[in-house]
Parts: structure tokens; C-alpha cells; sequence
């Protein structure tokens, strides 16, 4: 039963390389050749998921840093200080 459980996530794995990354069109003749085309096509599929993670980690970074920043100009402008005072460092 375990076994039928965690074949259920390599074929989906398998199966979405065959639909997004042409894993189903792999016509090579050798043996190695073919081996190669599998390996880089699932090397392809890792990047594409650590690059998504990246861009995601990057984006709430940015987002985190604008509130701040939204966050900051709203005090100043509650305190009514001139925008000429502040100096950057």
C-alpha cells in the first residue's frame, strides 16, 4: 500500500514531464543518449522550480520592503514634517 502511495508522485512527475518539458518526444537510438535526454529534461524541471521559488521569496521581499516604506512615508506625513528635513545616510 505505502508503495502505491509514493508511486503516485513519481508518475505525476513523470507524467508532467511528458505534457511541459516533451519527455514524450525523446527519439534518441542509444541507450545513453536517451538517459542523457531524461536526466537533463528532470535537471530542467528542478531549475524551473527553484527558479519560481526564488522569484516568489524575491517578490515578498520587495512587497515587504514597500509596506515599510508606505508605512514610514505615512508617519512622517502624520507628523507633518517637511520632506526638505530628512537626509539620507
Amino acid at each position: 500500500r505505502q508503495d502505491e502511495i509514493d508511486r503516485i508522485a513519481i508518475e505525476g512527475k513523470f507524467g508532467q514531464g511528458k505534457r511541459r518539458f516533451g519527455l514524450s518526444r525523446i527519439m534518441a537510438k542509444l541507450a545513453g543518449t536517451s538517459e542523457t535526454m531524461i536526466m537533463l529534461t528532470f535537471m530542467v524541471m528542478n531549475l524551473e522550480k527553484m527558479l519560481t521559488r526564488a522569484l516568489y521569496f524575491c517578490l515578498h521581499i520587495y512587497f515587504r520592503l514597500l509596506n515599510l516604506l508606505m508605512k514610514t512615508v505615512s508617519q512622517l506625513i502624520g507628523q507633518k514634517m517637511p520632506l526638505m528635513s530628512l537626509r539620507v545616510t
